[in-house]
């Protein structure tokens, strides 16, 4: 009787089942084997609003967000643009 507890691999305790364990269960390229937190990455995308903006005070055209600060003169103008038409939009 206990080897056929054994062969189902269900709990005793909560009486629920899982399947056999095959090798793409251990592969963190494989859905089966990937944490199911993180998607086997090992990390999860969290947004870190201090990694983003400066200083909460300052205006978009004065570099609150800090990676539109990089990329010179032109990107800086493009998300600019870009943000004052979303504004005018949303606005």
């Amino acid at each position: 009787m206990a080897r056929s507890k054994l062969s189902t691999l269900a709990s005793p305790v909560t009486g629920k089942s899982y399947e056999p364990m095959t090798p793409k269960h251990f592969s963190f390229n494989s859905p089966y084997g990937a944490c199911p937190a993180c998607s086997g990455l090992g990390q999860r995308p969290v947004f870190d609003e201090e990694l983003m903006v400066s200083d909460p005070d300052r205006s978009l055209e004065q570099g609150v967000i800090l990676p539109w600060t990089k990329g010179g003169a032109r990107m800086v103008s493009h998300y600019n643009g870009f943000s004052r038409r979303w504004w005018c939009i949303t606005g």
